[in-house]
């Protein structure tokens, strides 16, 4: 049974591929999926190790997030395929993109469209498929990103983790804001906000360095 020709993997369908290329696929999958019984090779679709061939995916390709497999009896399999997709940039030497849950996957050109994220101190020695930044000090970095957009009509450039308690976004109008990482991020942005409309002048505002919204008070320079 397990010989049969009946039963022999011969068409293998992928989907959901954008940047990793299908052929890549279908060579890794071709790689893993014969097995060697009494020195003979079988491609059976009973002996069909999935767990293996998912394992060799995720490792060989870093943009692939979730891959999931579908035996079609006789001699069918279909491979659908989930990419990362990026949401920030980690960059030192070189820019990589960063998926939701901090994994960089893919290097990339500086790109103006996503912002920095850089945490003081952390290693330059990275390679992809590695976590760089925790799921949730990232999704926090996002969501101050987002309050200064839409509250503040703020772009930001650059985020730097300084501590567990600190971060600093760099504006694209060349000013920063410091944030206490520990402390309600809309209630520092509606601060950030009232004093941009009630004490800084927009002449003032092109002169501007930091504005420091850790304290109960608000600082500016």
């Amino acid at each position: 049974l397990l010989f049969s020709s009946v039963f022999q993997i011969n068409e293998i369908k992928i989907a959901g591929m954008q940047k990793v290329s299908q052929e890549e696929i279908m060579a890794k999958v071709d790689e893993i999926l014969p097995k060697s019984i009494l020195l003979l090779k079988t491609k059976s679709i009973f002996l069909a190790d999935i767990s293996q061939t998912k394992k060799a995916l995720l490792q060989n390709f870093p943009q692939i997030e979730e891959v999931t497999f579908d035996r079609r009896f006789p001699t069918g399999l279909n491979v659908e395929v989930k990419e990362r997709e990026g949401r920030a940039l980690w960059c030192n030497s070189e820019c990589y993109l960063i998926d939701k849950d901090g994994v960089i996957f893919e290097t990339i050109a500086d790109n103006n469209q996503l912002m920095q994220i850089r945490i003081e101190g952390a290693t330059d020695q990275i390679q992809l498929g590695q976590s760089v930044i925790s799921r949730e000090l990232l999704s926090s970095l996002l969501k101050i990103e987002g309050l200064l957009k839409e509250k503040s009509g703020l772009e930001t450039e650059k985020a730097i983790v300084v501590s567990d308690e600190r971060v600093n976004f760099k504006t694209r109008e060349g000013w920063e804001i410091y944030f206490n990482l520990n402390e309600d991020f809309e209630w520092q942005v509606t601060k950030l906000t009232l004093v941009l409309e009630k004490e800084i002048t927009p002449e003032k505002r092109a002169a501007l360095e930091y504005i420091d919204l850790r304290f109960t008070r608000v600082y500016y320079k």
